[in-house]
């Protein structure tokens, strides 16, 4: 089974290149890749011959072993070797939202249970909540949604933590921070989810997951009417969701319209401004108008 990501490609050499003289700049911290391995499903998993730290290795999480987040430990000596695993990793993850880069104070197995009390959130009904920190599609939401008491203590190990967005380009989550690495002591276990979340929180959530629920709703029933998968069609997809909130458009068929249409004119179909009118009336019609609206707007 395909999936369709809506990430660009990544350039190896030159993140890879970006990424170890970042390492090089600072010998004095830990070094990892967080890598997000329910990406692998399906597919030849990476080997990797050094130390890791899987996040879902304990309790009822375990079950999903296979597909944890994982902390792959880097070396930043010989700088040759360091440079060849930084592009086989990218080499690796390319066109898929499975990597970050993380320079820290604290070893493997302390970095390991840290991240293990910001895995699940509970919401009002005491449901829990998985929190996919390592796909770097929701990173920088999950990282924004968090209060700022739990993003600072989230942040407090991690003197520099990079995505590769969308456009296979790093992304600084954290400050830069040249301060001298110091000893963190181990983390406390409360022995419960350390994040509670309210309703407006998870809406904002479902909300940023938007484009990519309705490309998965296209891929998977007409995955021929899809380019390519790039950056450049999440952000039209973006933008006819936006314009769909705009039209009050709630259903998932007005959304995937809405988004062919943005992809298909490059976004120009949704600033036309006869799509309101197109849109309204007699439900059963709008398929016929809203076709000769965007061929229309394609020419």
């Amino acid at each position: 089974m395909t999936h369709y990501w809506a990430t660009d490609h990544t350039a190896v050499s030159t993140r890879a290149e970006e990424a170890h003289a970042l390492m090089v700049s600072r010998r004095d911290l830990h070094w990892y890749v967080f890598m997000d391995r329910a990406f692998d499903a399906g597919r030849p998993p990476l080997s990797w011959i050094q130390p890791q730290w899987p996040l879902y290795n304990d309790g009822r999480l375990a079950r999903l072993l296979d597909v944890s987040p994982c902390l792959l430990q880097l070396s930043t000596r010989p700088d040759d070797l360091t440079l060849l695993a930084l592009q086989r990793l990218l080499r690796h993850g390319s066109g898929r939202p499975m990597l970050s880069l993380l320079g820290s104070p604290a070893d493997g197995p302390t970095l390991q249970k840290h991240w293990q009390s910001f895995l699940e959130a509970t919401d009002d009904d005491e449901e829990a909540l998985l929190l996919r920190w390592a796909d770097t599609r929701c990173t920088a939401a999950l990282l924004k949604l968090l209060p700022e008491a739990d993003r600072q203590r989230l942040l407090t190990p991690l003197k520099h933590w990079l995505i590769l967005d969308r456009a296979a380009r790093w992304q600084a989550l954290t400050p830069p921070d040249s301060s001298p690495a110091a000893t963190l002591a181990p983390p406390v276990d409360t022995g419960s989810p350390a994040l509670r979340w309210d309703v407006s929180q998870l809406d904002a959530l479902i909300r940023a997951a938007e484009a990519d629920t309705v490309l998965a709703a296209i891929h998977e029933h007409m995955p021929d009417a899809l380019p390519p998968s790039s950056a450049q069609v999440h952000r039209l997809t973006e933008a006819a969701c936006h314009k769909g909130l705009e039209l009050g458009a709630t259903q998932m068929a007005d959304l995937m319209a809405l988004t062919l249409c943005s992809i298909q004119t490059q976004g120009r179909g949704l600033d036309d401004p006869r799509l309101a009118a197109a849109w309204a009336g007699d439900p059963q019609e709008r398929p016929g108008r809203l076709a000769t609206l965007w061929a229309s707007a394609i020419h």
